[in-house]
């Protein structure tokens, strides 16, 4: 799981994650050393607090249904900031208008 990727990635303790996902700082210890697995519930928690699909989350490999540019954008799309990513979608935006 890239569950410490994207811990790091928004500057979050694991106590600051935890608290923000109303668990211990342990449970979530355990989580991110994978000494033990959450449960589905706590799987689309974490997914939804971070803005990207179990898919992802889970390190699954979705390269059949995106062509490599696509995974690869994508995949850094979900490591930039949340007013990073609001820029980018605005750029995109721009670009498609220009057509």
């Amino acid at each position: 799981m890239k569950l410490k990727e994207l811990r790091i990635s928004k500057n979050l303790t694991q106590e600051e994650l935890a608290k923000k996902l109303s668990m211990t700082q342990k449970t979530y210890s355990n989580y991110e050393n994978e000494k033990t697995e959450p449960n589905i519930n706590t799987l689309i928690q974490i997914a939804d607090f971070y803005n990207v699909t179990l898919d992802y989350l889970l390190d699954r490999n979705i390269s059949g249904i995106l062509n490599s540019q696509e995974y690869e954008l994508l995949s850094m799309f979900n490591k930039i900031s949340d007013n990073e990513k609001y820029l980018t979608i605005g750029f995109i935006n721009g670009l498609l208008s220009k057509k």
